[in-house]
């Protein structure tokens, strides 16, 4: 099962990062899309992918198993490049202030 999700994760971004991007480009321009919410939407789907899935197993259901799978595969295969599409285009500017984030090498200056 975790290679199945390595799997659909690399797919998903060797092959559907450039469409993603362009697609979250023309979406973040209607509209503001927060990189947590996507996460947390995509979370949301494996939670209930993996429910389904367990569902499936325990009550013997292969309609519920190849569902779940299924959704699965799909999910990873779509929220990797579209969490990384937005990350890309929407860098939090907060990130990259001096206050915040301290210089890895010291200068002889703030030395003495």
């Amino acid at each position: 099962m975790v290679a199945g999700l390595a799997a659909s994760l690399l797919i998903g971004l060797v092959y559907l990062t450039l469409p993603a991007m362009l697609g979250m480009r023309v979406f973040l321009k209607r509209r503001r899309v927060r990189l947590v919410g996507v996460a947390k939407g995509s979370v949301a789907l494996l939670t209930i992918a993996l429910a389904l899935l367990a569902v499936g197993e325990v009550a013997g259901s292969f309609l519920l198993l190849a569902i779940g799978g299924s959704a699965i595969v799909l999910t990873c295969l779509i929220a990797a490049p579209a969490i990384f599409a937005l990350a890309m285009l929407h860098p939090n500017p907060e990130q990259h202030t001096r206050a915040d984030n301290p210089p890895l090498l010291l200068s002889l200056s703030d030395v003495t």
